[in-house]
């Protein structure tokens, strides 16, 4: 991704590609810049409310979970389909041991982490409330702590796409490296806005103390 592509952005724009190309580091970012920024538009002008229930049973949609396909090296072919809509979230996982996830504005992280347990995927899920005035249209992030924070180096297998519009995010099982964690985030503000955080973290993330990805550096 280059800042020659800067060019094409609306005013306000290259805030928001910083902060989505930050919102992935230690991750392979697959998309195209257009596919990006078409997203984060998409996202800086969501107006569905984030809905306060989940309409599934939560018993229902454990059974559903025990049917995710077993790990890399059982099989050939494209796995099995884990649809949960009612949860607010979509996964699938391959039989090379790759798992696709795509979540909703309102999901339960709750059933989303232990699907995730189950695929095998080392990982933690949180929803966090933002609290009054805080705009969650413009990248956020957790702080980095002593226990949790993000690697060095980014990792190959870990990262995201936009398919159909949507971002679908994709997790090489064998690439997360010890200690660390596939760690997603989603931020609400006010009714019909979220910013999802998607990276690795090493630590495993319990709690967070949210904060705006610093202003983008001007050239030099």
């Amino acid at each position: 991704m280059s800042t020659d592509d800067f060019d094409t952005l609306a005013p306000g724009d290259e805030e928001l590609l910083a902060g989505l190309h930050r919102s992935v580091a230690g991750a392979a970012l697959t998309a195209g810049t257009a596919d990006v920024v078409a997203l984060g538009r998409r996202m800086r002008n969501r107006r569905r409310a984030v809905v306060a229930g989940i309409g599934t049973s939560a018993a229902a949609i454990v059974a559903a979970i025990g049917v995710l396909a077993p790990s890399a090296g059982t099989g050939t072919g494209g796995g099995r389909d884990l649809t949960i809509q009612d949860a607010g979230f979509t996964m699938r996982e391959h039989s090379d041991g790759t798992v696709f996830l795509t979540v909703d504005q309102a999901f339960s992280p709750t059933l989303l982490q232990a699907a995730l347990d189950k695929a095998g995927v080392p990982s933690a899920v949180l929803v966090e409330q933002l609290p009054a005035g805080w705009d969650a249209t413009r990248p956020i992030q957790c702080k980095d702590t002593a226990a949790v924070h993000a690697p060095p180096m980014p990792v190959s297998g870990i990262g995201l796409a936009v398919v159909d519009g949507r971002t679908e995010y994709r997790i090489t099982k064998s690439a997360v490296p010890a200690g660390q964690f596939v760690t997603l985030v989603q931020f609400r503000g006010r009714p019909g806005t979220v910013w999802d955080s998607f990276g690795l973290r090493t630590g495993r993330q319990s709690t967070c103390e949210p904060e705006y990805y610093p202003d983008p550096k001007p050239a030099a």
